[in-house]
């Protein structure tokens, strides 16, 4: 639990639901949850081995390349897709995410066979170094839970076989716990649990050069003239 209280912070409730949904309500629809830190040693990656260990064959770790390519058969009748390290920034990659993250049903295609239509229920959790633009998020979006952590302050180089060990009492934990949230989006959560620094800065990086420097500009005024709000007409 310790583990999971640095990864989640004040949100661990909602962490606590995120997983407890993953294991006993598979087909709900879940956010994509990104965990960013350009700082090392946090465990960010620790925590997509730890869900694999947990999950097993019901989880497949991609790598950003693996989105380019037309063959998805070995991931798409997964639970979970796991990407560490990602770097999604191109916009048909972030498409693609935002788009499968709220699908029913998906075209799988292997290597010289035909494609076929199955149910798609796969949840996106992704790690990456940049805190920035690891991939598109613009304003308004709600499939998205952005969380940065922050580095473990005692390293502790057999975690992962800790946190193994742990995993039969952390399930019956799961089994038996009480939800903290209801059903209140397509997402199951209420989007402003998921608003967090980490997000807006995504999206505010994402914005328009200009909007950017527009903004600059109607900030600074605002604290020149010690305005709580700035109204003006285009």
């Amino acid at each position: 639990m310790e583990f999971l209280e640095h990864l989640f912070g004040e949100q661990l409730e909602v962490g606590l639901d995120y997983l407890q949904l993953l294991y006993l309500k598979p087909l709900i629809r879940l956010p994509t949850l990104l965990l960013v830190s350009t700082e090392r040693n946090t465990g960010k990656t620790t925590f997509l081995n730890f869900l694999k260990a947990i999950f097993a064959g019901n989880m497949s770790f991609n790598t950003n390349e693996d989105f380019h390519s037309q063959f998805n058969s070995d991931w798409a009748n997964k639970l979970i897709v796991g990407v560490d390290e990602a770097l999604l920034d191109r916009r048909e990659d972030s498409e693609r995410i935002k788009n499968l993250s709220t699908a029913v049903s998906y075209k799988a295609e292997a290597k010289g066979k035909d494609r076929y239509e199955i149910d798609f229920f796969a949840k996106f959790i992704m790690s990456s170094n940049n805190e920035e633009c690891p991939i598109i998020i613009e304003q308004g979006e709600t499939r998205y839970w952005v969380r940065k952590i922050q580095p473990i302050e005692k390293k502790n180089v057999g975690m992962l076989n800790d946190l193994k060990a742990e995993i039969p009492q952390f399930l019956h934990f799961l089994l038996k716990r009480k939800l903290s949230t209801r059903h209140e989006s397509r997402m199951w959560f209420r989007h402003d649990l998921l608003i967090t620094d980490a997000l807006r800065k995504i999206i505010m990086h994402n914005r328009g050069k200009v909007e950017i420097e527009m903004l600059h500009i109607i900030s600074e005024i605002m604290q020149i003239k010690k305005l709580k709000e700035y109204q003006f007409s285009i």
